[in-house]
Parts: C-alpha cells; structure tokens; sequence
C-alpha cells in the first residue's frame, strides 16, 4: 500500500505538484488520487515513474510504496 501522507508530503517537499505527477504519468489527476489513496492499484512501472520524477532514496521507496499507511 502507498502510504498516502509521506508521499504528498515529499511531491509537496520537492516542489512539485500532484497534478504535475499525474500529468507525467499519463493519468488524470482524478485516477492519480485514486492510485495515491490505495482505492485502485498503483502499478511497478507507475511507481518507479515516481521515483525518478521525485529522485527517491532506495529509503524513500521503501517507506512510501512498501511501508504501511500508519508509518
């Protein structure tokens, strides 16, 4: 599960925009919130898509895309 709360804290840390991620994916920012807030699956490639975009530390990844909601 995406842990929903670290990762717009670091889209919001890195001075970018929601919608700029969604865009960069090819999502609308409807469909982003979704995946964001585990209501539809977020995919391999989509996450490491936000990796790059967010120049995430392995750290990072881990926490944001493997950690629990409550961490």
């Amino acid at each position: 599960m995406v842990n929903t709360e670290l990762l717009k804290k670091t889209i919001e840390s890195k001075g970018l925009k929601i919608g700029f991620i969604a865009d960069s994916l090819g999502i609308s920012r409807q469909a982003f919130d979704l995946k964001v807030n585990n209501k539809i699956p977020l995919k391999i490639p989509e996450a490491k898509k936000i990796a790059d975009i967010l120049r995430l530390t392995p750290d990072e990844i881990n926490d944001i895309f493997f950690g629990s909601e409550s961490d």
